[in-house]
């Protein structure tokens, strides 16, 4: 019963990171900044400041090769979808750009709460390449707290081990 409960608890982790983090919900953090941060300063909860903080530090350190604004650029590719490269005209508009630099995140370190707003129209949030690590992370976390020693994680090729070496 208590592995099954554990079990459940991870889940709801997982789909709370999913329901703050995606970028497929216009109602999620990340698709509210998506929508309004041209605008305004768009509210996000402690844990979506927390994974942007970490993205722009990984986009700074690597001068922008690790990008968590790309979202306009993984649209117009559309890999899903598309049989052929976009327009090269449209390619040139975003490529090479540190779009993470259009993102103003602003967090008072007293309450925890966090804003962010976008400097540029094509700037827009993917946490596709951390998030679901965080994710992952807090799944852990979790089963720790149950008193789980031993254990895997596997969210569709990215996961983690409750004890010892992380999974690669």
């Amino acid at each position: 019963a208590a592995r099954g409960a554990a079990g459940s608890f991870v889940t709801g982790e997982l789909r709370r990171v999913e329901a703050l983090m995606t970028r497929f919900s216009p109602t999620s953090d990340v698709g509210r900044a998506n929508r309004l941060g041209m605008r305004d300063a768009v509210p996000v909860a402690p844990a979506t400041a927390g994974v942007l903080e970490a993205a722009l530090a990984w986009a700074s350190a690597s001068d922008g090769s690790f990008d968590p604004c790309i979202g306009r650029a993984v649209e117009l590719w559309d890999v899903e979808h598309r049989t052929i490269p976009p327009p090269a005209v449209l390619v040139r508009g975003l490529a090479a750009r540190r779009l993470y630099r259009m993102l103003d995140l602003d967090r008072d370190r007293t309450t925890g709460r966090a804003r962010v707003r976008f400097t540029d129209r094509d700037a827009e949030i993917d946490l596709g390449g951390i998030a679901k690590g965080y994710g992952v992370d807090r799944a852990v976390a979790a089963l720790r707290e149950w008193g789980v020693t031993r254990g895997i994680v596997d969210v569709g090729g990215g996961g983690g081990t409750v004890a010892g070496r992380r999974k690669a």
